[in-house]
């Protein structure tokens, strides 16, 4: 199977996992239908620490010159490492979003919009779908809790001299 055949059925998954209103459900379809490209397609989605540089907004409002992306080898992964890296940035980035629109259905770009502006509308938490993927923090797909908690929970203040001194856990 292609990628690009393996990425359209993620989005099959994805897309009855955003019809569903159980948590339960949602978990245990998650658990049933795990492959590497949806545990990919979560990291790249909500992983705190990737920024693509570009909105969705941007994309649909976009009305300049639609670029060529020569790099764009069947993976959108490709393309968001090139996003996320700074290889492409601003309006030349919204070109090259929409000139591989043709290239991929409309469900499988539409998934491309939801990674950029990091919302699946799957309704789970990061440690949620950490769990279902039975991720740590030690497996490639490990999603990190987000910056803001990661710090409540790893920093310990004390108080030095009337100070408060923030040192890691």
């Amino acid at each position: 199977m292609l990628l690009m055949e393996k990425i359209e059925h993620v989005c099959k998954t994805i897309k009855h996992v955003q019809k569903s209103k159980d948590k339960e459900h949602k978990l245990n379809y998650l658990r049933t239908h795990n492959s590497e490209e949806l545990q990919r397609i979560f990291w790249y989605t909500y992983n705190p620490l990737f920024d693509y540089g570009i909105s969705r907004e941007q994309i649909e409002n976009y009305c300049g010159t639609i670029s060529d992306y020569k790099e764009f080898k069947e993976s959108i992964f490709d393309l968001l490492d090139d996003l996320m890296q700074g290889h492409i940035t601003g309006c030349s980035a919204c070109g090259v979003v929409l000139s591989i629109r043709d290239l991929m259905n409309d469900e499988v770009f539409k998934l491309l919009l939801d990674i950029i502006s990091r919302d699946l509308k799957l309704d789970l938490s990061i440690n949620e779908i950490n769990d279902v993927f039975d991720n740590k923090s030690f497996s490639q797909w490990y999603i990190p809790p987000k910056y803001n908690d990661y710090l409540k929970n790893n920093i310990i203040k004390k108080q030095h001299k009337n100070k408060y001194v923030k040192l890691l856990a």
